[in-house]
């Protein structure tokens, strides 16, 4: 479960690279092979996203 979902982060970066994140906007993630985990996470004021499983994701990278 834990190699699907950093398989799925990093392809998330991967294609974001030429877009730079911001504040209110929606992210939709998909992890292949478990649809229930989909959803569509708003960037919060601080630059943040939850999601289950992983935690908050801040805009540096780093997951709490």
């Amino acid at each position: 479960m834990k190699k699907v979902l950093f398989v799925a982060f990093l392809l998330m970066t991967v294609l974001l690279l030429s877009y730079s994140i911001r504040k209110g906007d929606v992210l939709r993630i998909e992890v292949v092979g478990y649809p229930d985990l989909t959803r569509d996470c708003t960037v919060d004021i601080e630059g943040a996203i939850t999601f289950p499983y992983v935690g908050t994701g801040e805009g540096g990278g780093s997951w709490r």
